[in-house]
């Protein structure tokens, strides 16, 4: 069969076949070499592209937690602004005295001098003596400025510095000799500070004081004495409690001296304190008191525009006469018989003995005339006082009489009228009581409480429900 010509293919003259093999256009066609290379390459952009997206996932993860983490950052230091600049403003708040005292005083001394600015030394003065004298024999400041402070000090109202007071120095801790202040205390309530720089000044200063309402249970175990003494040195209550309610709301019903083991007593009262010390007993408000089995309520009343003390029933307690004119002491020797230290024999004592220290005071028992004040052989210094037609007094052994005492001159019940000594007929220092009804001595200890003023009247409401709200109080104090 013949071949058409367009079938036939004329090769020109110098052209050649191509020596390279014709690649197949189709997979199945391909060389077995090929395909695994075109599979490889399309497994790597396969892992490849899934890397990418990996590494592009994680990298949206990053940014998400470093744009959290930027946000926790932020808040912590918002908080931390917070806090320092709270408590920056603490600082400034407790650093002014006068929106927060009580964080300035704990940083103070009980003199108000910053504590640990200065050291302090304290001493004791032995003797009576002036700001100046004291500035010179200490060499606390130079000479030229002690009639300055000399000065300065009278008009501050200290002329006089007591013996057996403290002082205080404040020195600069670097130079012993760079004085600083000087604190004088006069009493527990009172003080003086003294600048020792270069602004020289003198201030009075008074502590403040606070009145406590104050209830109280009190027994005697041993003696008063020991219940004093306890008292005192525990700083709880003041040791003088005891003989100031027997003083003003109990005299002549209840005997100070004649208190024994078992006696008890329940108190209201105020107390003035400063610096948690007690000054002195500001009022007593109530009291309950049982003697030797027999009880005893006093509470305070004004009746007719006078305030004295009552029992229960409306009687007064504040008899016509005191019981002792001592206010402390012992009684060594009662009304009756006795054997006479001095006689060296048995004889009746008509009077009573309160010893106590030389120089102790002596107080009239009831208001009256004095109609004598001389000195006797056996007596010694002594006082006579006119009480009315029927009672007189007489103090025996004194070692002075008050100034103002002379014939003729009218006292009240508690005056001041001399001084325990041991003159006359004596073997240490007491007054010795005499007690005349019409003439005839008699022992005031056992028949005085006799002795009583008229009553408050029944129909008193107000007085009635004093009464039933102080019983309530006292009751309710615990044992």
């Amino acid at each position: 069969m013949a071949k058409k010509k367009s079938d036939i293919k004329i090769r020109k003259k110098g052209q050649h076949d191509d020596p390279r093999p014709h690649l197949p256009t189709s997979p199945a066609d391909q060389p077995p070499t090929l395909a695994a290379d075109r599979q490889r390459k399309s497994l790597v952009n396969s892992i490849t592209e899934k890397r990418r997206k990996e590494i592009e996932t994680t990298h949206q993860q990053f940014k998400k937690k470093v744009a959290w983490g930027g946000v926790g950052i932020g808040l912590l230091l918002l908080i931390f602004l917070i806090i320092f600049f709270v408590s920056d403003s603490s600082s400034s708040i407790s650093a002014n005295p006068d929106t927060l005292a009580t964080n300035e005083e704990a940083l103070l001394d009980e003199f108000g001098v910053p504590e640990g600015q200065w050291n302090r030394k304290i001493e004791v003065l032995l003797k009576p003596i002036s700001l100046g004298d004291l500035l010179t024999e200490k060499r606390l400041t130079h000479s030229k400025n002690i009639s300055t402070y000399q000065t300065l000090a009278h008009n501050a109202g200290l002329d006089t510095l007591k013996s057996n007071h403290r002082y205080i120095v404040y020195v600069d801790p670097k130079r012993s000799r760079n004085f600083k202040r000087l604190i004088y205390e006069a009493d527990k309530l009172n003080y003086w500070e003294i600048n020792l720089t270069d602004d020289s000044w003198v201030k009075h200063h008074i502590r403040p004081v606070d009145t406590l309402i104050k209830e109280v249970s009190l027994l005697i175990i041993t003696d008063v004495w020991d219940l004093m003494k306890d008292m005192n040195e525990k700083g709880k209550y003041h040791p003088k409690l005891i003989s100031k309610v027997i003083e003003e709301a109990l005299p002549g019903v209840v005997d100070f001296h004649y208190l024994k083991p078992g006696d008890r007593f329940k108190i209201i009262y105020k107390e003035l304190r400063t610096h948690d010390e007690y000054l002195d007993i500001y009022s007593i408000e109530a009291v309950f008191a049982e003697i030797e089995s027999k009880s005893y309520y006093s509470l305070p009343y004004t009746h007719n525009g006078q305030r004295a003390w009552y029992d229960l029933l409306g009687r007064p307690q504040n008899k016509r006469f005191l019981l002792s004119p001592v206010k402390s002491g012992q009684i060594t020797s009662g009304f009756g018989p006795r054997w006479h230290p001095i006689l060296k024999q048995n004889r009746i004592h008509r009077g009573t003995d309160y010893a106590a220290p030389m120089g102790t005071p002596i107080y009239a028992v009831g208001a009256g005339k004095v109609l004598k004040a001389q000195s006797a052989r056996l007596e010694g210094n002594y006082v006579q006082i006119q009480h009315d037609a029927v009672y007189e007094t007489f103090y025996l052994h004194m070692s002075s009489f008050a100034s103002h005492i002379k014939p003729g001159k009218r006292v009240k019940k508690g005056e001041l009228i001399g001084y325990v000594g041991k003159t006359g007929q004596a073997t240490g220092p007491h007054v010795c009581l005499h007690f005349k009804r019409n003439g005839k001595q008699f022992d005031h200890r056992k028949e005085m409480k006799e002795v009583k003023e008229p009553a408050i009247p029944t129909t008193d409401t107000t007085f009635s429900q004093l009464c039933d709200s102080l019983i309530i109080r006292l009751t309710n104090i615990s044992d």
